[in-house]
């Protein structure tokens, strides 16, 4: 029975609305015994329609309530914005969104590699 709910909850797809989909994720994942975090919020992303996917995807979140927090707020903001037909309103919304997005999350600076680093230290015009 496990099997089958950890096959359901990778292959489950969003069709119509965040919400719906948000419902039947956390319906089945609340079903799942033994489920790191880590493995919901990828599960969900995976399901999420392509242009949400594509926008959320390179946030980092900590938690999966985070996670569709940004999803939904991504889909009320092209879909209600998109009927209005601006598409200069819309576009500016889609910034001011991704930078309302990354300012409310904590992002972990890469460490650069130190030989690169020193490599171009050394070069000179």
């Amino acid at each position: 029975h496990q099997q089958y709910l950890k096959k359901h909850l990778i292959n489950i797809k969003q069709t119509l609305t965040v919400q719906e989909y948000t419902s039947k994720f956390r319906n089945l994942s609340k079903q799942v015994e033994k489920i790191y975090e880590a493995d919901k919020i990828l599960n969900f992303i995976e399901g999420l329609k392509l242009a949400t996917k594509a926008e959320i995807s390179y946030c980092v979140s900590k938690s999966l309530e985070e996670e569709i927090h940004l999803a939904t707020i991504f889909n009320t903001m092209i879909y209600n914005i998109g009927k209005i037909g601006h598409q200069v309103l819309r576009e500016s919304k889609v910034n001011n969104l991704k930078i309302n997005i990354l300012e409310n999350i904590e992002t972990t600076p890469i460490e650069l590699d130190k030989t690169k680093v020193k490599k171009f230290q050394g070069y000179k015009k």
